[in-house]
């Protein structure tokens, strides 16, 4: 057996003996040499922990956390050589979209470290690569298409060459520019090695660079092989099985059978507890998913904007500003005993540390009935203790002290951003910081998901409770929408949505006929309250000609009650058709064809899928996604929609139908008034609000997501 030294100079010797023969082989033969010889040699050697050490101050450990000697850490020639590497792989590499380039890129990041904007802009670049093509290619046959927004999606486009962080270094400082200062765009990305790498960009409102740029590495498991667990064997496959069971039970449903093959009591019974296990089942996975991968300070910091004093989960202000609207319930009432209770009960674990349940737990053992029940009141619970057993109490108070744990690990991360950008606030007009009529009082967290997590429902974790949360398929879309509303004049509004512009398809296949007989009267009530009247199609398919207006039109929006997204009645095809340069004369700069916001209300209406997934996954087996996931949302964002609500997977038919209706009630009951110094809330923080509504909270509360960016109502 060869030691790592040894091993590692091999490799490097058969690098420089090979080089001649890769010559011979096509490129991308050559650049999966370099990458799997670099994927052998960084495998080797991170149980050195040179990764660990470059990362120390910007990783999170999912398992336990790691200390990391630098005096054991000699050098990191190691990490040197595998940076090489990697480089030369991605020079001879195919396009961004390849499946192999975006392992290369991705590696390339995880070694260069968390300090430079290099590994942001490698993160940017390996997401979404087959989107940004579908866009290119509908602008290869327009003229004069040297616009911008071309310069946007061919940043991403120049491989393993100079120009390429030269041209994400204009991007970035174009991003800074755009993009409102109360945003935070994040990419999320997995590591071929496991690595879970998340990196942020908020604008500090000048023309400067961003405040933070930096990257932070969530590394699986521990230091041993045995510890080695990752997202994928922790979320994403546990998430398939739970989906599968869904929809499994869904299969077959439809108004007929409800009534034929549930009809006794006992069966209906049995469904509806098979229904809410499997809620449950998502529910603890969404707070698994922040327990143990997204809740410590260090990502929390680079997931939500900085500023943002809206109460957060458990009712509580994440962030210590005095200003916030709910201070009053969050310092003023239940805060202090929270604090005081902790710290006079029970051992309070420190927030760099994970909770653990069985040490706090043992603590609790520890206390008599009438103790646990009267640190229960003293922290602000009001429900009724009389009747629970000890089991129960200890239960109770454990969720509510890991509750505030997780509360102030984010507030903890909050103020760490606030720290490394004392003059953030400072920097913003004082127009900006009080006009409510401007987007910059719209918080949103943008995410930009990698292939495999684009499917997980993040923006239901507790952090994100009731947060404005859109997803975008790469940045330059983003910049595209952004660039466009400068364009007409609105830099400092947000795509709005005007009442009299709505049309309705419901139930055009005309089987859900319960549907369409609940929400048709409950929207024409909401269009009263606007004082218009909406144009709706029931129970018919619609026209070509009114598929068409309906998302051509500026300031409108669609909204579809049907099956799937609505393929049928117009195809992605034709939608991405729609992708084309406007040099009009009332706006000269470049412009889209789809204008419209778009609800899409049907089942797994918002999915994205590659070509390769397995289409039933019941055992939740692990596959590798070798093609990008697209869906109809998608078509919509690459067209032009601004923003784009759809489902990730099926939802029941009445659970969702109440959701759609508390979203219209929501986004058009606050609707803004020309001249109105009040903003109304944005379709994204409605999307957010209504889950609520749901009697199963996860399993169709959390299918809804948002694409493109936040718009609001404007009459």
């Amino acid at each position: 057996m060869f030691t790592r030294a040894v091993e590692t100079e091999l490799c490097m010797k058969f690098i420089d003996c090979s080089k001649t023969l890769c010559e011979l082989a096509p490129l991308s033969y050559n650049a999966e040499f370099y990458y799997e010889v670099g994927l052998k040699v960084l495998n080797d050697h991170k149980s050195r922990l040179e990764l660990h050490s470059l990362w120390k101050n910007y990783s999170v450990h999912a398992q336990d956390t790691m200390e990391v000697d630098d005096a054991t850490i000699s050098s990191m020639e190691n990490i040197i050589q595998v940076r090489e590497l990697f480089r030369h792989a991605w020079k001879l590499a195919p396009p961004s979209s390849a499946n192999l380039t975006k392992k290369i890129l991705r590696c390339l990041a995880l070694v260069l470290g968390p300090e430079t904007s290099e590994t942001a802009s490698l993160l940017h670049i390996s997401v979404g690569g087959s989107a940004r093509n579908v866009f290119l290619d509908r602008l290869s046959d327009q003229v004069n298409c040297e616009t911008q927004v071309r310069q946007f999606f061919d940043a991403f486009e120049k491989s393993g060459s100079n120009d390429t962080n030269a041209a994400t270094a204009k991007m970035f400082s174009d991003t800074n520019n755009l993009i409102p200062s109360t945003w935070i765009v994040s990419v999320v990305a997995i590591c071929p090695t496991g690595e879970l790498m998340i990196s942020s960009l908020q604008s500090n409102g000048s023309q400067q660079r961003f405040h933070d740029v930096t990257t932070v590495c969530v590394f699986p498991g521990g230091a041993t092989k045995s510890q080695h667990d990752d997202i994928h064997s922790d979320l994403l496959l546990p998430l398939d099985t739970v989906i599968e069971r869904s929809r499994m039970q869904l299969s077959g449903m439809s108004e007929e059978t409800q009534h034929v093959e549930y009809n006794e009591e006992s069966m209906r019974r049995k469904w509806w507890q098979e229904r809410h296990r499997i809620d449950e089942d998502l529910e603890s996975l969404v707070q698994l998913a922040e327990q143990k991968y997204f809740g410590h300070r260090r990502v929390c910091a680079r997931l939500v904007p900085v500023g943002d004093v809206e109460c957060c989960s458990g009712g509580f202000s994440s962030f210590d500003d005095s200003s916030s609207e709910c201070s009053d319930l969050a310092r003023g009432n239940l805060e202090p005993r929270f604090d005081e209770a902790e710290h006079d009960c029970v051992h309070s674990p420190k927030l760099s540390e994970t909770f653990d349940d069985e040490v706090e737990r043992e603590n609790l053992k520890k206390l008599t009935v009438p103790v646990i029940k009267s640190r229960l009141c003293e922290i602000g619970y009001e429900g009724r203790l009389s009747k629970m057993r000890k089991a129960e109490l200890i239960d109770l108070l454990l969720s509510i002290l890991k509750d505030r744990h997780s509360r102030n690990s984010v507030r903890q991360g909050q103020d760490e951003m606030i720290q490394r950008s004392p003059s953030r606030h400072s920097m913003m007009s004082s127009s900006d910081e009080c006009d409510p009529t401007t987007c910059c009082n719209q918080y949103c967290t943008v995410l930009i998901l990698d292939e495999h997590l684009q499917r997980f429902p993040f923006e239901s974790m507790p952090m994100f409770d009731k947060k404005a949360v859109t997803r975008v398929p790469s940045l330059p879309f983003l910049l595209a929408s952004l660039h466009e509303l400068k364009s007409r004049g609105l830099s400092q509004d947000l795509p709005r949505v005007h009442p009299d512009k709505v049309k309705c398809v419901i139930d055009p296949e005309s089987n859900l006929t319960e549907s369409a007989s609940n929400l048709s009267p409950a929207l024409d009530a909401i269009a009263k309250t606007n004082g218009c009247t909406w144009e709706s199609v029931i129970g018919v398919n619609p026209s070509q000609d009114f598929m068409e207006k309906s998302i051509s039109e500026q300031d409108g929006l669609l909204l579809y009650c049907g099956h799937g997204g609505g393929e049928r009645l117009i195809s992605r095809k034709k939608i991405e058709d729609m992708t084309v340069v406007s040099h009009s004369h009332d706006f000269p700069q470049f412009q889209r064809g789809c204008k419209s916001a778009i609800i899409l209300m049907g089942c797994s209406s918002g999915k994205l899928q590659s070509v390769n997934t397995p289409q039933e996954n019941p055992c939740g087996s692990e596959y590798e996604i070798l093609y990008e996931p697209e869906g109809i949302a998608l078509s919509y964002i690459v067209a032009g929609a601004p923003c784009v609500v759809g489902n990730l997977w099926d939802v029941t038919d009445r659970d969702i139908d109440r959701y759609c209706l508390t979203l219209m009630k929501d986004f058009f009951g606050n609707c803004e008034d020309a001249g109105s110094r009040k903003q109304s809330p944005s379709l994204a923080k409605c999307v957010a609000n209504a889950r609520s509504a749901c009697k199963l909270r996860y399993i169709v509360g959390s299918a809804p997501v948002c694409y493109g960016i936040p718009v609001v109502c404007y009459r």
